[in-house]
């Protein structure tokens, strides 16, 4: 019972907004990307420039802050993937 309630807190609080991504999580996403990205382009530089490229092809269209901190949670899977 206790497990349903928390899901049920959870799911209200994503729904008023409670958990969506704030400008200092961006900013934390942005610069951890680049560090990764950057580290990896030392590594493997096709694998960084074919990241590069998605991202450059996706970040468009992002929709807001929270669309865009989804998707630098994928490209950061990306490259730590890569990695």
């Amino acid at each position: 019972m206790k497990q349903f309630a928390l899901a049920a807190a959870l799911l209200a609080f994503a729904a008023n907004g409670a958990l969506a991504c704030s400008q200092s999580e961006f900013s934390e996403k942005v610069q951890s990307f680049s560090s990764k990205l950057t580290a990896l382009a030392q590594k493997n530089p096709q694998k960084a420039q074919e990241i590069s490229q998605k991202v450059q092809k996706e970040a468009p269209q992002a929709k807001g802050l929270d669309d865009t901190c989804k998707k630098y949670d994928e490209w950061i899977a990306a490259v730590d993937k890569a990695s």
